[in-house]
């Protein structure tokens, strides 16, 4: 990062999860896909109040910004990663976790839409977090 910059978190949010959701009556911002075995990362990033402004690479995109009472602010940057084969069975394992607990509870995967948060170290060891869809996406059903 550039001086003054932190990397607060960095949510994943790969291609094979995503799935159509009804339309949302509030304001949503739309990220493009990034195509198979690919996703979006967006990464908070926390910038001092006398942190210069930086320019990005062309890879990032700014989603956002919020300036703080002290001057500083939280930006959010989106770009294309790569989603290693490496974490799919911890993806696994967590959708049949969500899984599991909705049976027990007697909640409809399909009709409430949740999205899995799995929290876990990047390649950096940093902590991540990746959004799956608990329930299998099928053609026509939303």
């Amino acid at each position: 990062m550039a001086p003054g910059w932190t990397l607060g978190y960095t949510i994943v949010m790969p291609e094979s999860e995503l799935q159509p959701y009804p339309t949302e009556a509030k304001k949503i911002t739309l990220l493009p896909a990034a195509g198979p075995g690919r996703g979006v990362a967006v990464m908070v990033l926390l910038g001092e109040a006398a942190a210069s402004p930086v320019k990005w690479d062309a890879a990032l995109t700014e989603i956002g910004r919020i300036l703080l009472a002290n001057g500083g602010q939280v930006l959010l940057l989106a770009q294309p990663v790569v989603v290693p084969e490496s974490w799919a069975p911890a993806m696994e394992q967590a959708r049949a976790e969500a899984k599991a607990q909705a049976e027990a509870n007697e909640v409809d995967l399909a009709e409430t839409l949740p999205v899995v948060a799995l929290i876990m170290a990047g390649e950096d060891g940093r902590r991540l977090t990746v959004e799956l869809s608990a329930w299998p996406y099928v053609s026509g059903s939303v």
